[in-house]
């Protein structure tokens, strides 16, 4: 089910809490990598929050991109680094795969699951 992204961010506020998500472009446009700005921007706090904020969009077939906090995303940084581990361990907690290359699409999550025994 692909969804819009006031839905994605209505789906993501309710679990993450709203101040969780960012849709404001002004915001947006310091987040861009490769060329591309994001529709929007969620910084889950928890473990949990993460495995939720995975949920929703693994549901609505977002493609999720790991940050670091603030933070350019660099060769070597180490919180990049950090952040993808954690992401990846997160989605192995929610639905029992490893991902282990990024971007986390939608695809790769279903391509997981159909190859898992």
């Amino acid at each position: 089910m692909k969804s819009t992204i006031d839905q994605l961010a209505q789906r993501l506020g309710a679990e993450l809490g709203a101040a969780a998500v960012v849709t404001e472009p002004s915001v947006l446009a310091s987040h861009v990598v490769d060329g591309m700005q994001p529709a929007l921007v969620c910084s889950p706090a928890t473990a949990e929050q993460i495995a939720a904020a995975l949920r929703v969009c693994v549901e609505t077939e977002a493609a999720v991109v790991p940050w670091g906090r603030g933070k350019a995303m660099g060769v070597g940084e180490t919180s990049i680094i950090l952040v993808g581990a954690a992401i990846s361990n997160a989605v192995f907690d929610a639905t029992g795969i490893k991902l282990r290359e990024i971007p986390y699409t939608p695809e790769k999550v279903k391509a997981a699951f159909a190859t898992r025994t």
